[in-house]
């Protein structure tokens, strides 16, 4: 039985439990006797009170009728015809009102798990960017990613809430470190004079499972270089791409398999707002034309 059809039942049953419905006239519900013996009285106040029964499967009445007391003849007919008509308008009332009552039911548990899956989804580590949730700072030792790349941070970084929105995409804040980039340990030389694979400080460590590229959305500091190196196994390490911060934004950087990169910035501790990665399409970026492969348009009429 459907969710209405038992809330109409629980109504109907706290209904007669308190007198108000008699349920041997409702259509649909059988009756509790058919014969049913209704009384009629007048009473007066200076008189003894007289009463006449009445038999309901008869349809008439005989009264006992004295100088102190008249009793109006009851059509009995009549008397039940009117009381179906109550009861039928009750009962619809009641089937009106107990759909209402089981919408409003169904809606607010439908409300109550939309809520809860929206909560879960809000607390999950990874959503469908690849990304990490940076909410809760990021480890030391802990390493983040997927099947696509992982990655760690060379100390500590610790959350904090500082909302930014940049090109209508909003962040809540970001992640920083105490310490500049270094190498050697945290007493050591400063990362990027002579070497370019730190081991200390605000540093990113990724490995690259497939061909991929990952995203950092930097905010303050301007004016300093940022640095995306490649460990080729010598004391110096490979500069991919190195450049001077400008302005508040991403930076992306392609990976290839089987490889690890670092990613700094220079005497700084940058503000990591997001970080997110995607699997590369290399038969796209195969087929892509390169620049320099471009014809210039030739310009042959000017108005």
């Amino acid at each position: 039985m459907g969710r209405v059809g038992n809330c109409f039942i629980k109504r109907m049953i706290a209904l007669f439990l308190s007198g108000t419905l008699i349920v041997s006239n409702i259509p649909g519900v059988n009756r509790i006797s058919q014969d049913v013996t209704v009384y009629a009285a007048e009473y007066d106040l200076n008189t003894e009170e007289e009463y006449c029964e009445i038999d309901s499967r008869d349809n008439d009445c005989e009264i006992n009728e004295t100088e102190e007391t008249h009793v109006r003849r009851t059509s009995v007919a009549d008397t039940m015809e009117e009381n179906e008509e109550i009861i039928a308008d009750v009962v619809e009332d009641e089937i009106i009102e107990s759909q209402k009552d089981c919408a409003d039911e169904e809606r607010t548990t439908e409300k109550a798990e939309d809520e809860s899956a929206t909560e879960v989804d809000n607390n999950t580590a990874t959503d469908s960017r690849n990304c990490v949730t940076l909410s809760d700072g990021l480890k030391a030792g802990t390493k983040y990613g997927d099947e696509i790349l992982t990655f760690r941070v060379l100390q500590d970084m610790l959350y904090n809430t500082d909302e930014i929105t940049v090109d209508e995409i909003t962040y809540s804040g970001y992640v920083m470190g105490d310490s500049v980039p270094k190498v050697g340990g945290q007493f050591g030389d400063i990362a990027g004079e002579e070497c370019f694979i730190p081991d200390y400080g605000s540093a990113f460590q990724i490995e690259a499972t497939k061909a991929a590229k990952i995203t950092f959305m930097l905010g303050f500091p301007m004016g300093r270089d940022y640095y995306f190196t490649k460990d080729d196994h010598t004391v110096m390490g490979e500069i991919l791409e190195s450049n001077l911060l400008n302005k508040i934004g991403t930076h992306t950087f392609n990976l290839d398999p089987g490889n690890t990169y670092y990613f700094f910035v220079k005497n700084s501790k940058p503000q990591v707002y997001d970080i997110s990665w995607e699997e590369r399409d290399l038969a796209d970026e195969m087929n892509r034309p390169q620049w320099e492969t471009i014809e210039k348009p030739v310009i042959s009429n000017i108005a």
